[in-house]
């Protein structure tokens, strides 16, 4: 009887005004309220992975993410939609950066202007385990380095080359191209370590 009506939360983000978008594009978006995200680093927190870890215990028991479950005899999408606490996420992220970052699986290297960082690559379809990777690299300062289908051989090549990667997160479908091509090129001679991230393989 008391109950007040449902009142949505205002967008997180609107389209930059007097934009001309042509067909086919989307706008360009800005923060609805920048004092949204300034809130987030009250106090001593100055760095984003003092941002990720507020806005993670701040509502750290709402379900934040989900992701639709693959059928295991055809591999397509099902109805089922699983859901993950902000909690669960954050444990999950901060396991997968601890690990990284114990096992030695991303060495530093000395990249530009003899900066020392640590890579992992991405070679996967953006799914729940791709993000979760992704936020444990922001949170233990791991520089990742994404590679589409789309570059092409030469500059997924050239990646494995310029950054020295060890270690790479990619989908099971890419696992045979990147032990055939570790074999024949030597950019990839520093791969060690594959990370198959489909959680059906």
């Amino acid at each position: 009887m008391g109950n007040k009506p449902y009142q949505p939360l205002p967008p997180y983000a609107v389209p930059l005004d007097g934009q001309s978008v042509e067909a086919g594009q989307t706008p360009v978006y800005k923060t609805s309220d920048p004092r949204r995200d300034a809130a987030l680093l009250s106090g001593n927190g100055k760095t984003l992975q003092d941002a990720l870890r507020v806005r993670f215990q701040s509502d750290a028991d709402q379900q934040r993410f989900c992701w639709r479950r693959t059928d295991p005899q055809t591999g397509a999408l099902t109805r089922d939609v699983v859901w993950m606490t902000n909690r669960e996420f954050q444990e999950r992220a901060e396991a997968l950066g601890s690990s990284l970052l114990w096992m030695n699986l991303c060495p530093e290297v000395k990249e530009y202007r003899n900066l020392n960082l640590r890579f992992l690559g991405f070679y996967a379809k953006h799914t729940i385990n791709y993000l979760i990777a992704d936020t444990a690299c922001l949170l233990y300062g791991i520089t990742t380095a994404p590679i589409y289908d789309t570059l092409g051989e030469e500059a997924t090549a050239f990646a494995f080359r310029q950054t020295g990667m060890t270690t790479c997160l990619v989908d099971c479908k890419h696992v045979s191209g990147l032990l055939d091509a570790r074999k024949k090129d030597p950019s990839y001679k520093a791969l060690k370590t594959i990370i198959v991230s489909d959680p059906e393989n």
